[in-house]
């Protein structure tokens, strides 16, 4: 639950590392105002990368949403480490690391669901050194956290575009029409009145 990853919030935010939403949540879009209103209710997974996640998560929806949120976000996360390279000293062996996301979207107003899965890997080296070696993992479970959540971001604002009501210009309502329009035949009628008939001249 996003309670207990609070628990493990980083000391220092994602902004320092380069981190920015997408879109500018200042303005007034319809798409802006239904991002402020996406919730993260549950992370599940590997703990290290939830934590980033979730970090870089709460910097890319920096709304007012509570838990009664209209959005309800919720996300079940895995990892994959594989070998891909080793030098010919074997002294360095380079791996890739996947970070995998499910998550479900639950719109509270109208019950609409969406799931996707996103997905994407970052590389690091593995060398002699216990301390350089972890170093390289952790910094590859964050990068890869940062990036998954732009792609999350990313994906839930164009699946909320989609759905967001098309704004157009505001028509007058009737009454107020022909409230101006009986007002200028009047204005009109009071022109026609002033005006001195000069009668034909006979020849």
């Amino acid at each position: 639950m996003i309670r207990s990853l609070a628990a493990l919030a980083l000391s220092a935010t994602l902004a320092g590392c380069g981190f920015t939403p997408l879109y500018s949540v200042e303005g007034d879009t319809s798409v802006a105002a239904a991002m402020r209103d996406v919730y993260l209710v549950e992370l599940n997974g590997p703990a290290a990368p939830s934590q980033h996640l979730a970090e870089a998560l709460r910097n890319a929806l920096p709304g007012d949403a509570q838990a009664n949120g209209r959005y309800q976000l919720a996300i079940d996360l895995r990892d994959q480490r594989r070998s891909v390279v080793v030098t010919v000293s074997a002294a360095t062996r380079r791996y890739d690391y996947t970070l995998l996301a499910t998550y479900n979207l639950i719109d509270g107003e109208t019950g609409a669901k969406r799931r996707q899965s996103l997905s994407t890997t970052v590389s690091y080296g593995v060398v002699e050194s216990q301390y350089a070696s972890l170093v390289g993992r952790e910094d590859a479970e964050r990068r890869a956290a940062i990036e998954l959540a732009r792609k999350i971001e990313f994906d839930i604002a164009l699946y909320l575009k989609d759905r967001a009501p098309v704004t157009g210009s505001v028509q007058l309502p009737d009454v107020m029409g022909e409230e101006l329009v009986g007002e200028d035949l009047r204005n009109e009628g009071e022109v026609v009145d002033d005006v001195e008939t000069i009668p034909p001249t006979t020849p």
